[in-house]
């Protein structure tokens, strides 16, 4: 993301370069703390990056094919901060492939991450919704 203030409705993407091989996993995590698996997902199941490697996501095709990502604010709320989680593992964390959105909680998501691959590179984005 190359700003960190967006507008209710306004759509985002984000772009990771891959610190080493692995599999890459992204969440949204919203003021509550839930967590929104971004990708994978079932649409775009691929999820392998190599070293150095550039990805945007969505990505020109997975915009075509409907996944976007849109700032949004519950009625009533004039500001919120989330944030965008970037995990790349060296092997498959089938745990995050799994993840139903709005149910799981980051203190318990990155308990399980440090149990499953601590040598996993985390990245922590955040960045501001207004009306």
């Amino acid at each position: 993301m190359s700003e960190a203030i967006f507008s209710h409705g306004e759509t985002l993407r984000v772009q990771v370069k891959a610190s080493g091989n692995g599999f890459l996993y992204l969440m949204g995590l919203d003021a509550e703390g839930l967590v929104y698996p971004i990708l994978p997902n079932p649409w775009f199941p691929e999820n392998r990056v190599t070293a150095g490697q550039t990805l945007v996501v969505p990505s020109p095709d997975q915009e075509k094919a409907g996944l976007l990502l849109t700032a949004t604010l519950p009625e009533g709320i004039q500001r919120t901060v989330e944030t965008i989680l970037a995990v790349v593992s060296e092997k498959p964390i089938p745990l995050l492939t799994t993840l139903e959105s709005g149910k799981d909680s980051l203190p318990a998501l990155m308990g399980r991450l440090a149990d499953l691959d601590p040598t996993a590179a985390r990245q922590v984005v955040g960045y501001e919704i207004r009306r």
